[in-house]
């Protein structure tokens, strides 16, 4: 919510591990909450929940276009 409320349109997600139960209730809980306000321009890049992992994702993220103007990540190790 606070994404939207500041004016977020374009949203990035960076995961944990594919097939991780959290990650995957996680990303879930994240992608279904932007549909319900009808938002579908969501990149998702994933960083195994490590700190190195989050930085490759951000890379990755930052080369493939425009940048989200927001970016959720499924743990704070990846964040920082």
């Amino acid at each position: 919510d606070l994404f939207i409320r500041r004016g977020a349109r374009r949203f990035g997600f960076i995961a944990g591990r594919k097939g991780n139960m959290a990650n995957d209730d996680r990303m879930a809980g994240y992608v279904g909450r932007l549909a319900e306000d009808g938002f579908a321009d969501l990149r998702i890049e994933y960083g195994n929940f490590t700190f190195d992992g989050g930085c490759e994702a951000m890379r990755a993220m930052m080369k493939n276009g425009k940048l989200p103007d927001a970016i959720f990540c499924a743990s704070d190790l990846m964040a920082v």
